[in-house]
């Protein structure tokens, strides 16, 4: 880490964040309008 900087580490994990958060809204089911007890019927199909 004292060899790359802390600065580019930081550049890094946020690079990861934005990565793994656009990942999620894309991918991610929809789930709106539907009751949890529908929720749980897809799920433990």
């Amino acid at each position: 880490m004292i060899a790359t900087g802390f600065s580019r580490l930081t550049w890094i994990l946020t690079g990861f964040l934005a990565l793994s958060a656009t990942i999620a809204t894309l991918w991610a089911p929809r789930n709106e309008g539907k009751s949890l007890k529908q929720l749980e019927l897809e799920a433990n199909a």
